[in-house]
C-alpha cells in the first residue's frame, strides 16, 4: 500500500505536577525542574532525546525516575505525585480537564510533530479536509 505523510502541526511542551506539589516545586520554569523527580517518555518516543538535550542545554538536572511508552500511564503517575511530566502543549486543555494537575511551565524549544498518514497524495475526504483547515496542514 502506498502511503503519504502530511504534517499536521507541531507543538511545544507543557510541564505539569500534582496540584499539591506546585508550591513546593515553584514556578521558576525551567529552573524549578532541577533535582525534581521527572517522568519521561520511553525509548520508543521520538521526543525523548530532544527533551534530554533541552535539559542538558539548560543545565537542568532533574531526577529521572521512570520512562513510559504509555502516555496515559505517565499522566496517572504524574497525577499521583510521583514526578513532573510533560505533554505536547496542544493537549494541555485536555490534560488539565482530565487529571488533577497544575502547569509548571511551557517551552517551545522542544517540539513534537504530528503527521497524518493517508493513502492519498492530496487530502480529499471532507472530514480530513476540515482538519486540514483547522490545523493548517502543511
Amino acid at each position: 500500500m502506498k502511503a503519504h505523510s502530511h504534517k499536521i502541526t507541531d507543538s511545544g511542551l507543557t510541564f505539569y505536577t500534582q496540584k499539591s506539589q506546585l508550591e513546593e516545586i515553584g514556578t521558576d520554569f525551567p529552573n524549578c525542574l532541577n533535582q525534581q523527580n521527572l517522568l519521561l517518555p520511553g525509548e520508543q518516543s521520538s521526543i525523548k532525546l530532544s527533551i534530554l538535550s533541552w535539559l542538558d542545554d539548560n543545565d537542568l538536572n532533574p531526577n529521572i525516575i521512570a520512562e513510559f511508552d504509555d502516555t496515559a500511564l505517565t499522566k496517572l503517575f504524574g497525577q499521583s505525585g510521583y514526578g513532573i511530566f510533560c505533554t505536547p502543549s496542544i493537549a494541555e486543555k485536555h490534560v488539565l480537564e482530565t487529571y488533577d494537575v497544575a502547569v509548571i511551565g511551557r517551552t517551545t524549544d522542544v517540539k513534537e510533530q504530528f503527521y497524518l498518514i493517508s493513502s492519498e497524495r492530496k487530502i480529499k475526504h471532507p472530514a480530513i479536509a476540515k482538519l486540514n483547515t483547522d490545523f493548517k496542514f502543511v
